[in-house]
């Protein structure tokens, strides 16, 4: 695969609020296809206060949620990052969409969690296949903190420049993978049809 965009890339986590879309912006600045979703009902962030926890439909924009926690608690939200991290989306697309949702289909899905790789296996083993082409569903658990998640989110860019390399993707994927298994992350990766 010579062309980054030969292949469409889906970055997912729970919310599409923090590690999908840090993945989104990172492989989207190097020229990759990419689009971002979560697989949770809702949307859910951090309140103001301990274990409290604000939830927003799926749909609902990054601005109207900037917004209200802008109206909400100005600088604790700011202090939490949300506020950048809401500016962050808000460049790279409209809106949180959740996976099961959508209809497109992709040949590399990174899921962000063993939660997210399952909601998404669990999804594609129970929709009727489209056009029967592969889907590489592939885990890299990446913890749910800002910082992390764009460290996380240029690993996953380096995995993805070597998907780009693969003359045959169903072929090499299992070693490319096996190879980034060595770096002390954990995989889980599971080939099925769109």
């Amino acid at each position: 695969m010579s062309d980054r965009k030969s292949f469409k890339i889906a970055a997912i986590c729970a919310s599409n609020m923090n590690r999908s879309m840090a993945i989104h912006e990172v492989l989207l600045k190097q020229g990759f296809y990419v689009k971002s979703f979560g697989t949770s009902k809702k949307i859910c962030i951090p309140g103001d206060g301990p274990n409290l926890t604000l939830l927003f439909d799926f749909g609902t924009t990054y601005e109207e949620i900037y917004n209200q926690l802008k109206i909400k608690n100005y600088e604790v939200f700011a202090k939490l990052g949300l506020l950048s991290l809401l500016e962050r989306n808000m460049k790279i697309k409209e809106k949180a969409e959740r996976f099961q949702d959508h209809m497109e289909n992709f040949d590399i899905i990174i899921a962000c969690d063993k939660k997210v790789y399952h909601n998404v296996l669990d999804h594609m083993d129970k929709k009727t296949p489209t056009d029967f082409s592969t889907c590489h569903v592939i885990n890299v658990n990446m913890e749910d903190r800002i910082d992390k998640a764009c460290k996380d989110a240029l690993f996953v860019a380096h995995l993805c420049m070597e998907f780009k390399k693969c003359k045959d993707l169903d072929y090499d994927i299992k070693k490319i993978v096996k190879k980034y298994e060595k770096s002390g992350k954990e995989f889980s990766y599971k080939l099925t049809l769109n």
